[in-house]
């Protein structure tokens, strides 16, 4: 974990994600890439992540605080293989895959035991983003890069109070992947 930044505030999130497999391996800029991954839980105890893929909004005439679980599966793409900086990265625009829950409908979440995993699978499309970065610059001209995926939860708390009903939104895990080399290939525009 990093020692400062936002990185190092997350709690341990005793989570491994992995790239079991990216098809296709070369792909055009705007291209799309499926994407199965493997969630696994490293920690001692058993965790519960968010598992529908509808959102359930909450009501903000209830009077009852809640929480709500969503988790966003990111792709980033960087030139360097151990690179973890954020202004190194860059991320796919379009990611299809988040995921929600709510406290107190179990059926929301998924269990996960220690030393067990889940398998996600997601599609990307490979729309560099910032635009403007080096990285997406780069991403243009085509080429070989590397492609990690990420598992970012948080929970956004909904509390009523007399006068307002406050929202906090908080992270809970984080897992980001080994990154699997890619072929990018050159945006035909680009001459």
């Amino acid at each position: 974990m990093e020692s400062d930044g936002f990185l190092a505030q997350m709690p341990p999130s005793f989570l491994k994600l992995t790239i079991v497999s990216i098809d296709p391996t070369k792909v055009a800029v705007d291209g799309t890439v499926k994407l199965i991954l493997e969630l696994q839980n490293t920690g001692p105890d058993t965790i519960r992540i968010p598992w529908n893929t509808e959102e359930k909004s909450y009501d903000s005439l209830v009077k009852a605080d809640d929480e709500h679980f969503f988790a966003d599966l990111d792709v980033r793409i960087s030139d360097r293989e151990a690179s973890r900086e954020p202004e190194e990265l860059a991320s796919a625009k379009e990611v299809k895959g988040r995921l929600f829950a709510v406290k107190g409908d179990n059926s929301s979440f998924q269990e996960i035991a220690p030393g067990q995993w889940v398998t996600l699978i997601t599609t990307a499309n490979l729309e560099c983003w910032p635009a403007y970065s080096g990285i997406c610059k780069q991403v243009e001209h085509g080429g070989q890069f590397w492609l990690s995926a990420v598992w970012d939860e948080n929970v956004l708390s909904v509390s009523h109070e007399p006068c307002y009903v406050g929202t906090q939104q908080l992270p809970v895990r984080f897992a980001i992947s080994d990154p699997v080399l890619i072929t990018i290939l050159a945006d035909e525009d680009d001459d």
